[in-house]
């Protein structure tokens, strides 16, 4: 079964959805770039300026119950990013940079809404504790959104943000492609990245330390040069 067939976002950057960047690679910054990340890192997260396309809206179901819209996080940037509930993808290492980026943003982390929507089309229910958050520690963070809902509700949201999810017969054959998306304060789609992690035979995902850490600063830098 394959849902989230991908959508207008990701038909114009298709190129970058799903794909790994190498490490090392260099790239010469975009022209009238004004982001603070050396070209190494950008190639590192694969990171693309998107910018003059608003962010697709949607609603839906925060860790707490409550309802969540991207245009109710107007006046904040958003990091928004995709994996599943029960952290057996490539959670554990999305969520630590993530962790860290928050850390490294200091004060300006009021300004900015990190958001996880829920890839896992077996368990949409809402739930106060997911190990999404819980494993990552992101569950102490108050600026972190882990969004579900209904099926109905949710595929069009991964739709409209390029995530395509491929679903087996057993619980355990699941896959989705990789994508972080940076919206600026007034709901304008800023950058796209494309998170990546080694995975074992077991299914378990990890990624060196360096990178990790990496990764947290160009996110943080990223998200933090579209807050004042």
């Amino acid at each position: 079964m394959l849902l989230g067939v991908i959508g207008l976002v990701a038909d114009y950057y298709l190129g970058r959805v799903g794909s790994t960047p190498a490490p090392h690679a260099t790239t010469a910054a975009p022209a009238g770039s004004t982001r603070p990340l050396a070209s190494s890192l950008d190639a590192l997260m694969g990171l693309k300026p998107i910018s003059s396309k608003v962010a697709p809206g949607f609603t839906l179901t925060d860790q707490h119950g409550a309802s969540w819209t991207l245009r109710g996080a107007r006046g904040h940037a958003v990091v928004l990013t995709f994996y599943n509930s029960t952290c057996t993808d490539i959670c554990p290492v999305v969520g630590e940079e993530i962790r860290r980026a928050e850390s490294l943003l200091g004060p300006r982390a009021h300004g900015v809404d990190f958001v996880v929507v829920n890839t896992d089309p077996r368990d949409l229910k809402v739930s106060a504790d997911p190990p999404a958050l819980s494993r990552t520690g992101l569950d102490r963070l108050g600026d972190v959104y882990f969004l579900t809902g209904s099926l109905s509700q949710i595929d069009p949201v991964w739709s409209n943000y390029g995530v395509t999810i491929t679903v087996g017969r057993r619980s355990t054959q699941m896959a989705h492609n990789e994508v972080m998306y940076f919206i600026g304060q007034h709901g304008g789609l800023a950058d796209l990245a494309t998170p990546f992690a080694n995975e074992s035979r077991s299914g378990t995902y990890t990624l060196g330390a360096t990178q990790v850490a990496r990764w947290a600063e160009g996110i943080a830098q990223t998200a933090g040069s579209l807050v004042p």
